[in-house]
């Protein structure tokens, strides 16, 4: 058996990474899996859970995280590419929100495991993921306004009369920085209008990774995203080199 775990302190990004971790790691072994906590995603995603069992476990409250109460063997996913996650052994907690590599999943159907309604995105429309909350108060991650503009003006070139709606956790501050853009901020709706769109621009967190690279798997897709993700606005190397994914086109 392989345990994932959906810590609660994470968002549906980080636990669908986790998730894909735990399933990954069972279907190379053939063993089952299940999953410790609570899915945020239920309202849009109707995944296999693995199986139905209760895990004795208490929750870490600060951080948010899931502890299960025994001695087994725990791997955590790091901020770069590790051959190690391919060496997991059976009765293992695969703690999996930072197995944002590609190489990961390589050969997975993550496309029919992470199915979800369709929602119709007009090709004259490019979704914005504008990443608000916790960010702002974090210079290095909270992406300014001319990365949008600079992303916009792209996406100008790429169709013409091109129109934009933000997608969103934080409205109140995607209007401050945007007034004049359609804003939108409802969990389903949003994750599905970033998974169907052709056209988007994303801000550097987890919760649009999936969606768009699912959508470019379809073809024709066109995704901007922050160069050094997490360190753009330093100018810095990458320091989550997991987070480069050649589909996207990077500034």
């Amino acid at each position: 058996m392989i345990y994932g775990l959906w810590h609660p302190g994470s968002g549906v990004g980080d636990q669908l990474f986790c998730y894909l971790g735990a399933r990954i790691t069972a279907e190379r072994l053939g063993v089952p899996f299940t999953m410790v906590g609570e899915f945020k995603g239920n309202s849009f995603l109707n995944i296999d859970k693995g199986e139905d069992i209760e895990i004795p476990h208490h929750i870490e409250m600060l951080a948010g995280k899931i502890i299960i109460d025994n001695d087994w063997p725990v791997y955590e996913g790091k901020s770069h590419f590790d051959p190690e996650f391919f060496f997991i052994e059976d009765n293992t907690i695969v703690d999996g929100c930072r197995l944002q590599d590609e190489r990961y999943w390589a050969g997975y159907p993550i496309n029919e495991w992470l199915q979800t309604e369709y929602v119709e995105v007009s090709d004259d429309l490019c979704i914005i993921g504008f990443r608000g909350g916790e960010y702002g108060m974090v210079p290095e991650l909270f992406l300014t306004k001319d990365y949008f503009v600079e992303g916009m003006r792209l996406m100008r070139e790429a169709k013409a009369n091109i129109r934009f709606r933000i997608v969103t956790d934080d409205s109140d501050m995607a209007r401050t920085c945007f007034p004049h853009i359609e804003i939108t901020h409802e969990l389903s709706m949003d994750w599905r209008q970033v998974r169907h769109a052709k056209y988007s621009i994303i801000a550097n967190s987890a919760f649009f990774i999936l969606p768009r690279l699912l959508r470019h798997a379809e073809g024709g897709a066109y995704t901007v995203a922050p160069r050094r993700w997490a360190r753009r606005n330093l100018q810095a190397e990458w320091s989550t080199s997991m987070n480069y994914y050649p589909v996207f086109k990077y500034i």
